[in-house]
């Protein structure tokens, strides 16, 4: 398991007995994730901030510790535990929490559809791809396709820009729709 943080850990956390060490979240892919901790301070970037409304979208088990000036979105309260101060011990309780909790909300695609990411990449391809923000907007952009990645049944693809994108946050690739792209 990979346990992520944001934010200044007391050393009581790190030297915690951990089943795997915490890993400060820098630029891991949001599929090597698989859990997160946010500590109140020091105020965290944008970039953190994105990362993660990222992680708690996809499913993930969070951790918030302290005062944390963050959004909460209802339909993801079930993985988000809300606690005041992290206790030297409380480490074993976290593990059991987050090790009770799903760690996905990964919606499967069509293989069919699928098959349009394979094209785009082995072609090297530029495509139109349209897919939902965190916000839920939908955002259109033209972008060659890298690389494809399957991790503990979620599957993303690689833009050019090196970010990675799990497919069911796809609405469409080329105009083809994502869930219509079957002709039989």
């Amino acid at each position: 398991m990979l346990l992520t943080y944001l934010g200044q850990a007391p050393a009581s956390f790190l030297e915690g007995s951990w089943t795997t060490q915490p890993q400060r979240l820098v630029d891991q892919p949001p599929y090597a994730v698989d859990a997160l901790v946010v500590f109140d301070r020091p105020t965290l970037s944008n970039t953190a901030v994105a990362n993660y409304r990222t992680l708690l979208r996809y499913g993930r088990p969070v951790i918030r510790i302290g005062r944390i000036n963050l959004p909460i979105d209802r339909k993801f309260m079930a993985n988000l535990l809300l606690i005041s101060d992290f206790d030297e011990g409380d480490e074993e309780v976290f593990e059991s929490w987050i090790n009770q909790r799903p760690r996905t909300n990964y919606q499967s695609i069509d293989c069919n559809f699928y098959d349009h990411f394979e094209q785009a990449i082995t072609l090297r391809e530029e495509v139109s791809l349209a897919y939902l923000e965190l916000d839920d907007r939908t955002s259109t952009t033209r972008v060659r396709l890298l690389d494809l990645r399957t991790h503990q049944h979620e599957e993303y693809v690689q833009l050019a820009n090196r970010e990675w994108l799990r497919l069911d946050r796809i609405v469409s690739v080329n105009d083809v729709p994502a869930g219509a792209s079957c002709t039989f």
